[in-house]
């Protein structure tokens, strides 16, 4: 069965077995846009459409690691499913993209592998009550970050591997994605809530310079997308505290 996708129109030879009457998510390979085929689908996962050239072919996630197990789900939100995160105001929203970057960082730095499928259905939240502000210490400097009404977590590592040394430019690519979900549809991304801002074209920016390190195979380290991010911390965090600051974290949470 071919299946093409409505938003670049690439076409995939699919397994005709691998949809069900009902229809399900689906997402290009290519473009990585995410729609409904047949019926509007009640399946939390998307099925990936890759190019015959890249030897996955066609694949569903597995059954989440354990590392997912210490989640829990029942009581989390997909970013994708609450439209209502996206009336917040910029602040948020930056801090949410603050969150997923790091999240994705954290998972990479520890287990050296990339996530492979950070679209926005794998990343949950819960609602977080804690008022004040976190402290973080990169590079010998020390910033504060205002608490969030939701704590963003990476989640479904059913695709996750470990890229060759001499590719490590791959690991931008989980950035690279995830980043279409703060970006309006009419600017090439997914979301079809937000507007065009100032602060929307700052995250465009970061989008285009991901891109073309991905594009010139540029070696990975975390620090070049920290500096890339210098304009969204600036706009979330505190260099200092005021006097009726509350302060979280006692112990600094260090990016490295």
């Amino acid at each position: 069965m071919i299946i093409e996708c409505i938003n670049c129109n690439k076409k995939f030879n699919v397994d005709a077995d691998l949809i069900p009457k009902q229809g399900r998510q689906i997402q290009c390979g290519s473009c990585n846009h995410i729609w409904h085929f047949k019926i509007e689908s009640s399946l939390k996962e998307p099925l990936i459409l890759e190019d015959k050239d890249n030897q996955k072919n066609l694949s569903i996630a597995k059954d989440t690691k354990e590392i997912t197990e210490s989640i829990n789900v029942e009581k989390s939100t997909e970013l994708q499913k609450d439209n209502e995160i996206y009336k917040e105001n910029k602040n948020i929203l930056l801090n949410i993209l603050f969150q997923v970057f790091i999240s994705i960082a954290t998972y990479q730095e520890y287990s050296k592998h990339i996530h492979d499928d950070c679209h926005y259905g794998n990343f949950l939240y819960q609602i977080n009550t804690e008022k004040g502000y976190y402290k973080y210490i990169y590079d010998n400097n020390i910033f504060y970050l205002k608490t969030c009404p939701y704590n963003f977590m990476l989640y479904d590592f059913g695709l996750t591997r470990k890229p060759k040394k001499k590719s490590s430019y791959v690991y931008f690519m989980d950035f690279w994605r995830i980043i279409h979900a703060f970006i309006p549809e009419n600017e090439g991304g997914w979301n079809i809530h937000l507007k065009n801002s100032k602060f929307i074209n700052i995250i465009i920016d970061i989008k285009n310079n991901i891109q073309i390190m991905i594009k010139n195979k540029k070696k990975y380290n975390f620090n070049i997308l920290l500096k890339l991010m210098m304009p969204i911390i600036k706009n979330i965090c505190k260099k200092k505290l005021n006097k009726n600051d509350i302060l979280i974290n006692n112990k600094p949470y260090i990016i490295k």
